[in-house]
């Protein structure tokens, strides 16, 4: 897993800034729903990936999948659950 995670590991500013566009976060269930979508990343980026030690890849992309094309708000991947437990206990 971690080699499928390091070969997808994405440092891009502009790729994740367009991958995360968007005028409002959709599927808010832990973070206020009533966030801009600026305060949302910056929450996601700096508290929540690197007090994991991961990108928005690891709980949001998905192998073979471009990182610009990640639907941020899905809850299809586990590890994205599973954060997401973490944040309310």
């Amino acid at each position: 897993m971690a080699v499928g995670f390091m070969q997808n590991h994405v440092r891009d500013p502009e790729l994740i800034a367009r991958a995360q566009a968007g005028d409002k976060p959709r599927n808010l269930k832990v973070l206020p729903a009533d966030l801009s979508r600026d305060s949302v990343v910056t929450i996601m980026r700096f508290t929540v990936a690197s007090g994991l030690g991961v990108t928005c890849g690891y709980c949001h992309g998905a192998p073979d999948v471009p990182f610009d094309s990640i639907d941020f708000a899905s809850d299809e991947r586990q590890t994205k659950r599973t954060a997401r437990e973490m944040r309310t206990r």
